[in-house]
């Protein structure tokens, strides 16, 4: 520490000889080291402050995904943890919702139950294409079928 309190004097007070050395070494001499301790934590409790301030300017997405529709604008006022600015599209894995005829329900049962149940999807329009998928059977139930209008 004294040592950079002494560069910067000669900074200071130049690199000639005579009075402006003396003068820095007088300087150097006055100076309390608890001075330089205390200024030089100043200074890293500075650069913590700043740091942590930088942090929350950066804005980090809770998953991997691409970014969709915005939903704040400039000018718009946001608040940390409570303010969507865009809609976040999960791409993996994707989690698909169908439904299957009431009749197949005891087939899928049953291979649920034997562990050899093997789902694809398609998407329309290109039938050729089929992906493979692992079944999470936790919501399988019956829903009755809406009433008939009159």
């Amino acid at each position: 520490m004294v040592a950079l309190l002494a560069v910067a004097l000669v900074v200071r007070f130049g690199r000639g000889g005579g009075d402006s050395a003396e003068q820095a070494a007088r300087t150097l001499a006055a100076v309390p080291v608890e001075a330089v301790s205390a200024t030089l934590q100043s200074d890293r409790a500075a650069q913590e402050l700043a740091q942590t301030q930088l942090d929350y300017a950066r804005i980090v997405a809770p998953f991997d995904g691409i970014a969709g529709a915005p939903l704040a604008w400039p000018g718009t006022q946001i608040s940390t943890d409570s303010t969507n600015l865009v809609v976040l599209n999960q791409v993996e894995p994707v989690r698909v919702a169908f439904n299957i005829p009431e009749d197949s329900l005891p087939a899928v049962r049953a291979a649920l139950v034997s562990g050899a149940l093997a789902v694809q999807v398609t998407v329309s329009g290109d039938q050729a294409r089929r992906w493979p998928v692992r079944w999470n059977s936790s919501t399988t139930r019956l829903t009755p079928p809406p009433a008939p209008s009159c």
